[in-house]
């Protein structure tokens, strides 16, 4: 299901994807479609990809804990997974909203594959958080 939610974070994790394939967060962010954005999710949109960015090296760590093997071949997942992590760890937002919206974005990337794993890795960090 597309919510305006689940856009801004595959906006989100496309632009994550695009600094760390080497751009930088300027251009990343420049190339995002936020146009189509309201104001308040263009602040989410913000916040979201400079939290990510500033914690990448935590959050990367994480995600590697929290997967049986790595996504490489999806920096797309991987990006959203990372921005799912974010939002749990660090954002002031309800925990089910998080996991939520961050699982329907999987949609928006086209990698219908990644759904249950992208809710299963988001849960897991929740049960296992301490």
């Amino acid at each position: 299901m597309s919510t305006p939610s689940a856009a801004v974070r595959a906006e989100a994790a496309r632009a994550v994807a695009r600094v760390m394939a080497g751009r930088t967060l300027e251009d990343a962010l420049a190339a995002a479609a936020v146009d189509a954005l309201t104001t308040q999710n263009r602040s989410l949109l913000m916040a979201m990809v400079y939290g990510v960015v500033r914690e990448h090296t935590l959050l990367t760590t994480l995600t590697a804990r929290l997967l049986d093997k790595p996504l490489e071949k999806s920096p797309d997942v991987q990006a959203l997974l990372l921005c799912g992590l974010h939002q749990l760890r660090s954002m002031r937002m309800p925990a089910h909203a998080a996991v939520a919206e961050t699982v329907n974005a999987v949609a928006l990337l086209e990698a219908h594959w990644a759904r249950g794993m992208v809710n299963a890795v988001l849960r897991r960090y929740q049960r296992e958080r301490r």
